[in-house]
């Protein structure tokens, strides 16, 4: 009997009505790190919250925009497609930018089905709309160390800046 999905349940064997939990211990999937402490410091993830509450705002815009034809609305999702790249396309974010558009995707299907009564919307037809219109996911900036490296010479080993030369003690 499996009591939690995502946890691994430690059984005592004893027991007339069945197996008795003592204890539920956490189980790591691939690479899935279950907090920022314990995640090495060059993995970078988009926030669940701030995807989910961009998805409800494109939700929503796309119910106000129902009516427009096909291009504008594709034009409009190329835009907001291309701004959240924009920001999250950092290394190691891969599957989380392939998500958003795959989502954005999703929602524009249900939004065109809701358009007419007769024919629903395909996933074929639907994925040659968002090949025409959404970018693809990729990734658009380079790791931190890269490019602080190129905006800030300063980190070079032949560049050095001296300090200020204060002292919080007074005299030197």
């Amino acid at each position: 009997m499996r009591k939690r999905q995502g946890a691994v349940s430690i059984w005592d064997g004893k027991g007339a009505s069945g197996p008795v939990a003592y204890g539920l211990a956490p189980v790591t999937v691939g690479l899935a790190w279950h907090c920022k402490s314990c995640r090495p410091p060059d993995v970078r993830k988009t926030r669940r919250d701030r995807m989910r509450a961009r998805l409800r705002a494109v939700k929503e815009q796309l119910r106000r925009r129902m009516h427009e034809s096909i291009p504008v609305q594709g034009v409009w999702l190329k835009r907001v497609v291309r701004g959240f790249f924009a920001y999250h396309a950092v290394p190691t974010n891969y599957r989380a930018l392939s998500a958003f558009r795959h989502h954005v995707t999703d929602l524009w299907r249900r939004t065109l089905q809701r358009r007419s009564q007769k024919a629903g919307m395909t996933w074929e037809r639907m994925a040659r709309l968002a090949d025409a219109w959404l970018p693809k996911p990729r990734i658009l900036h380079l790791r931190p160390d890269q490019r602080f490296a190129v905006t800030h010479p300063r980190w070079e080993p032949g560049a050095r800046i001296a300090h200020a030369g204060i002292c919080a003690g007074g005299v030197r």
